[in-house]
Formats: structure tokens, sequence, C-alpha cells
């Protein structure tokens, strides 16, 4: 199954809170303080007003409350797209206000309502708001407006922004209409009404282009191409972002230039050219290094791991996605952070670390869940559904992918609901309801296809192939696969090529053309262990090893189960008992296929290697298949948590040290810092582990764990013998056990 790692959308919000040098939000009281200081040096002024700060109007409200006039003026005469003009007219605007007029008293309450949070305050305070025609009647609006938007009530935000908006224009207002317009889109955005943002924008366009504000131009032109790619016009999306690039580059924007070449990269990316994609956000990426600005940093950074999980190289997708999160956790964002954890267990399950991925998609979801971010909550629980799929989980897998489904449509997000459509056709296939799996992939793919999303679509075709394979009609599968392997190649997207391969290699197999399979496994199999994908390497060992046996090759047949065995006990690492056993189930035939090698090659304690292995999965009959536990923070132990903590920031350091070492090291540099990076991941996955067992035995649930072979001779006396009887591929084989000697 596809993770989802959708790139974020750079969108350009009208108002982001300002930030100090510390990096904490910057309020309009301390601003004024800052100008104030500032006041009589006229450099030091201009310094100040070309950072970020709050609305410049509500700086100026503040300097103005303060009888400090002269400054308000000065600090709008330095502040770059203020209507110095309009600053006089506001200033004797408020000077007719009585201290105690009720709708300044409204005005100032409602201020203090939205600061903490007490929205349905805010809504009552701004209940009658005839009087937009004047500027604290505007102010009203907007304030209800951001109530509105705060609790969810999107429509009724977009309506009310708009509604300000219009009257600020009205009154030639325009820096504040500017803005109204801006944020009346973004409600738009809320409730995925595309057109309704796009209608909302053209007209802040109109705007922008009366007060010759070339950046809000750039903004609104941006945000626009948004609104066009969500829609599926990637062309369209495309120019509107070219026209926002050149006005940023022409008037030396260079925030606003890296924002667009971010969402460029994203036009590239959806259109599966993924070289041209990754350029593009490496340079957004560095620009916003340059620039300092930390947040929008870390969104390229996230859609650079976002390539490198297409392209199948996971660990290095886990090193950026790494450097993403620990920016956001800097700035405090838990929103960001709660995406930055889901971009991350992404990498882990691609990487097939199932405890680390299980552990790190809890986290994002219920972060997601506790902000109220349904986009994030849906995103989670494919990915989750995704890795109970492959644990073999299939009820856990089809409940969580419907919960996304559902969760989607709700939000009217049709991308999403189309990909995650296709995913749950997935979960039917995996319970053997093949015709409800095609029709959930044929009506993904129709949606997919009108909306130009060219990697999703190839995903999709590789499922339908799949779909056909196990309904027996290899002649269209293999038609199938061959278009998805030729797309996947054209983007560049090796992991989803090595996958496909493998898929074309059982498809031949399947039709008596064995030398065609073997060279189709051989290829995955090289590209699988270039790329480290452990689950596709154990996928595809599997499928050689079975195929040299048939062919009676089984010293290479061995050759290969063995190796399988090796991945994939490394690739199981870390889960509980119950988690384990399910997946080796899933691995029936790599264990039937090594015991009749090891058998045929009269290697008897590789064939009960392979028996002990493989036994775990008869667990599930006796565990009552009791549903897993999961990584709960607040129910582990305080030495736990610590361990985990240190363990993670271990692996944090360790990373560093490597990044660091592979930009500007030497070679034996960079390989002992890869030495070092692999013993904290593996003290990081360790703890994983005792996170399980320790959660499992809080609850009292304790599993039987199978002993190895020379456990059990040790135990035997002088007299006895264990004799071990197995069925394999419709061959009854018996072994006996003595005491070692």
């Amino acid at each position: 199954m596809a993770r989802v790692t959708t790139p974020l959308f750079l969108l350009l919000l009208a108002a982001l809170p300002a930030l100090a040098e510390d990096g904490k939000p910057q309020s309009p009281k301390q601003a004024a303080d800052a100008v104030l200081a500032a006041a009589k040096d006229a450099k030091a002024l201009e310094t100040l007003a070309s950072r970020d700060t709050p609305d410049p109007w509500l700086v100026a409200d503040e300097l103005i409350a303060r009888g400090e006039e002269d400054a308000a003026i000065a600090f709008a005469r330095a502040k770059p797209r203020v209507d110095v003009e309009k600053l006089p007219d506001y200033i004797d605007a408020m000077r007719e206000y009585d201290p105690e007029d009720k709708e300044r008293e409204a005005y100032a309450a409602t201020e203090n309502a939205l600061r903490s949070r007490a929205l349905s305050k805010a809504l009552v305070l701004t209940e009658d708001t005839a009087g937009t025609e004047s500027v604290i009647g505007i102010r009203l609006l907007h304030a209800r407006a951001l109530a509105l938007r705060m609790m969810r009530r999107s429509e009724d935000a977009d309506k009310t922004f708009r509604k300000a908006a219009d009257a600020a224009r009205a009154m030639g207002w325009l820096a504040r209409a500017a803005r109204l317009y801006q944020e009346g889109g973004l409600a738009s955005v809320d409730r995925f009404a595309w057109p309704n943002a796009i209608a909302t924008w053209e007209v802040g366009l109109e705007v922008a282009k009366q007060r010759n504000d070339q950046e809000g131009i750039g903004r609104v032109q941006n945000n626009i191409g948004l609104a066009m790619q969500q829609m599926g016009k990637l062309d369209e999306a495309l120019v509107r972002y070219e026209q926002a690039l050149a006005i940023a580059e022409q008037s030396k924007l260079e925030k606003l230039a890296a924002m667009v070449l971010g969402n460029v990269g994203i036009i590239h990316e959806l259109r599966g050219d993924f070289r041209k994609a990754l350029e593009t956000y490496q340079r957004a990426q560095k620009q916003m290094q340059r620039l300092g600005a930390k947040r929008n940093e870390s969104v390229a950074l996230s859609n650079i791991g976002a390539v490198y999980d297409s392209l199948g190289n996971f660990k290095k997708a886990l090193g950026v996605y790494k450097r993403s999160l620990a920016i956001r956790e800097e700035l405090g964002d838990k929103q960001m952070i709660a995406q930055a954890l889901g971009d991350i267990g992404s990498a882990l399950h691609g990487l097939g670390d199932y405890a680390k991925a299980l552990s790190t998609y809890e986290r994002a979801l219920e972060q997601a869940q506790a902000l109220g971010d349904g986009k994030e909550a849906a995103r989670t629980l494919g990915n989750l559904a995704g890795v109970y799929l492959e644990l073999g989980d299939e009820e856990t897998a089809l409940a969580m992918g419907e919960r996304a489904l559902k969760l989607k449509e709700e939000m009217g997000d049709a991308i999403g609901a189309a990909i995650t459509l296709g995913n749950v056709g997935l979960m039917y296939s995996s319970r053997g309801d093949m015709e409800a799996a095609l029709d959930a992939y044929q009506r993904a793919r129709v949606k997919l296809e009108e909306l130009g999303r060219e990697p999703s679509v190839a995903a999709l075709l590789g499922n339908i192939g799949s779909t056909q394979f196990l309904m027996g009609d290899y002649e269209k599968a293999l038609a199938t696969l061959t278009d998805a392997l030729a797309r996947y190649q054209k983007m560049g997207n090796r992991g989803s090529e090595t996958s496909t391969l493998t898929m074309i290699g059982r498809t031949l197999r399947a039709m008596g053309d064995n030398d065609a399979a073997r060279e189709a496994f051989k290829k995955s199999e090289r590209l699988a262990r270039r790329l480290r994908a452990r689950f596709m390497h154990v996928a595809v060992l599997a499928a050689l090893a079975d195929l040299h046996l048939a062919e009676d090759d089984t010293a290479e047949a061995l050759r290969a189960a063995q190796r399988a065995l090796d991945a994939m006990e490394g690739l199981l690492g870390g889960l509980g008992e119950e988690q384990g056993a399910m997946a080796r189930e899933m691995h029936a035939r790599l264990f039937e296929v090594g015991t009749l090698a090891a058998i045929r090659e009269d290697d008897l304690a590789e064939a009960l290697t392979f028996i002990e292995s493989g036994r775990a999965g008869a667990l599930l009959d006796a565990l009552g298949k009791r549903e897993e536990m999961r990584w709960k923070a607040e129910s582990l132990s305080p030495e736990l948590r610590q361990a985990d903590q240190d363990a993670q920031a271990a692996e944090r350091n360790a990373r560093r040290r490597y990044d660091a070492a592979v930009r500007g090291g030497k070679l034996p540099e960079r390989r002992e810092a890869g030495k070092a990076l692999d013993a904290a991941s593996d003290a990081l996955r360790n703890v994983a582990g005792r996170i399980q067992r320790e959660l499992k035995q809080q609850a009292g649930l304790y599993y039987p764990r199978a002993e190895t072979i020379e456990a059990i001779q040790d135990a035997l006396a002088d007299d006895q013998a264990l004799v071990l009887y197995t069925l394999c591929r419709g061959e009854a084989l018996a072994f006996r056990a003595a005491q070692r000697r």
C-alpha cells in the first residue's frame, strides 16, 4: 500500500504571528516599544520596519493610544505596503471615538476574547456590526470572521471576511481590504471550496494591483495557483506560480520567491518529474535557510523528504524529515510537529521498521486529533492502515482505511478521498474481495486522471494489475503492470519500480516464462538491495527462492531463502510477539521454501531454523487474535520514557554528525559516522522493543516464545528425544532431536 507523502502546500497566510528576535510571537505592544526605541534613528527604524511585525495598523493603534502619533506616521512611512496617505485620516477617525464609545469597547473586549479563545463571547460581542462603514465597524467584522474560522464555521467565516473586505474597499481602506480578501480565500480553503477561494482572491488581486503592491500581487497569484493545483489544473497553476515568481525576483522579494519555488516543485512532483522537483525544493530550502525563515525551511525539507520517499530512498528521506522535525520542535508549532511525525513514520515504514513506524504514527495521530486537524488525522490513519496491512492484520487495516476515507469525504477533499479510496481497494483485495477492490481502484483512477495525479495513477495501475493477477487474468495483469512500470521508470520512482518488477516476475512465472521471470526478479532484487528497502528485498528473494526450487536448483533456492530470512528477522526486530506473529504469517511460503531447500541439500540445521522461525505464525490461534498493545507515552514507566527520549536524542545527534561528514568529511570520517548512526538507530529500535514488552506486562499479557533447537537439546535427558513433525507443501517431514553431546 502506498504511504501518503503528499507534499505540504506553502499557503501564504496573511495573518501569521510576527516573530521577535528570540523567535517568539511579537505583540503590537512589543512592536510599539521597539518603534519608540528606534524613532530617533531613521536607519534603525527602517531596519525595524523591514522585519516581520504585526499588522502595522495594530502597531499604529498602540502608538496612537500612547499619544505617539508622530512615531506612528514615521513607522508607517518606513514600513513597506502601508498606505501612508491614509494614516492621518485613520488617526483623525480614531480621535473621533470617545473612550467610552460602545463600538470601541466592543472591539477591545472582542480582541481580549479572541486572545483567550473565548470564541462564543467574541461572536456575541460582534453580533451587531451595523457600522461597517467605519474603521471600528470593519474591525469588528474582521474579529467576528476570525472567531468563526477558529470555530471551524468556515462558510460563515468566508462570507463575513468578504463582507468586511467589500466595506473596507468601498471606504478606500485598501490595505485592510487586501488582507481581508486574502483571509476570506483561506476560509474557503478550510472547506476545500477552491472555486470560492479563487473568486475571492481574484478580487484581492484587483485591490493589490490598484495599490501597486507588487508583493501582494505575487502572494495572491501564488495562492490562486495553489487552488488551481488542488482542482487538478496543473498547467494553469504553473502559469500563476511563474507570474508570482517573476514578480518576486524582479522586486527582490527573496522570501516570496523561495516560497513560490516550493510550489513550482510540487507541480513537478505531481507530474512525476522527481529530478526537477528535488532541484526546485532544494533551491527553495537553501534560500529559506539563508533568510532565516525556519518555518518555511522546515516545509521545504518535508517536501525534499517526500521526493526521496517517492523514489524509494527511505534512509535519505528519514534524515531530511528529522531535520524538519527539529526545526518545528524549536518553533513549538504542534500542528507542524504532528505532520513531521507522520512523515517520519512514512520513512520508517518504507525502511521496514514497523515497531518505530507504528509508535511514530500513533503519536502523530494523537497530536492531530488533539489539535482538531482532520486532514493530518486522515493521512495518519491511512498510513497506519498500510502498516497493519503489511503485518497481516487486515481487519484493523480496513477499519482505519474506512475512517480515513470518511474524514476525507466529510472535509470535501476530492483528491485525498480518491487516493484513500484506492488504498481501501487494496484492503478489499487482501481480504479476497477482488470485485470490490477493482471497483474501488477504477473509480479512484478515473478521478485522479481527471486531476492530473500521475504518481497516484501509476500506483493504482500497479494495484489493478496485482488484482488481475490474483484473479488469474495473467495477460491483462502483465499489460497493466508493464504500463505501471513504464510510468514509474519515467518518473524515476525506484521504490515502486522494484515492487512492480517483482509482481511482473510472478506474473511471467504464472504464464510459464521462467527465464523472463528470473530476469525480472534479479532486477528487482538489485534495486531493493541498493535502496535498502528490506520489505521489498524479502519479498523478491522469497519469490526468487521459490522459482529456483521449482527448477530443482536447491542450492540457489536455499541461498536466496537464507538471505530473505536474515532480512526478515531484521525487518521484524522490535515488534511485539503478536505483531511479529502476524507478519510471519505473510511469509509462510518463505519458511516452506527454505525448509524444503534445506532438506534437499541435507542441511538439517538450516531446515530446523526455517521451521522454528516460521512456527511463531501458529501463535495466532493460541492468542485469540487479541488486539496488540500500542505505544501510549503516558503509560510508560519514567525509566523507559527517559530511555526513549535519550535514545531519540542520541540518534538525532548521530544523524547530524553523519550529515556533516557526508557534506564535508573524508571517507574514513563518513564511515565512522555511519557506524555510529547505525548503532544509535539499533539502540532506538531496542527501546521500541522494550516499550512493546513493558506494555504487555502491564496489561497482564504473557505470550509464549519459540525456543531455539539448541535450547531444546540442552533440556533433554539422556534417554529423551524430541520428534518434530511438520507438513511442508504437501510433504510430511519428521525430525528427531536428542541431547547435545
